[in-house]
């Protein structure tokens, strides 16, 4: 079986009021275009300690992650109204886990 990737969407206050406002499920639409992409209710280990609440996590096999940043760009220019003039990005970050013993994560934006 191919290897999964986990990858937590971290939007800003103004995408998720424009989810909210344009009623868009982006996990749902994801999963609509990209059906290989299994959605999972997982803690947030990057969150400090007592607060790590459960969050979204999408997983997908490793050589289509980088099918979705474009796909959510694509998502959200869709239901953007045709006068607006600001456009959507999307930061990438590489997150992977250390070698057993250390407690540090290494991030880096995959270059």
């Amino acid at each position: 079986m191919a290897q999964e990737v986990k990858i937590i969407l971290d939007p800003s206050d103004e995408v998720h009021t424009f989810l909210e406002q344009q009623q868009i499920n982006l996990y749902e639409e994801l999963q609509q275009e990209m059906p290989s992409l299994r959605l999972a209710l997982k803690p947030d280990l990057d969150a400090p300690e007592g607060e790590r609440d459960p969050t979204t996590v999408i997983l997908a096999v490793a050589s289509l992650v980088s099918s979705v940043t474009p796909l959510i760009i694509r998502i959200l220019n869709q239901y953007t109204p045709a006068n607006r003039t600001a456009h959507w990005e999307v930061e990438e970050t590489e997150t992977r886990q250390p070698p057993k013993g250390t407690g540090l994560p290494v991030t880096g934006d995959g270059r």
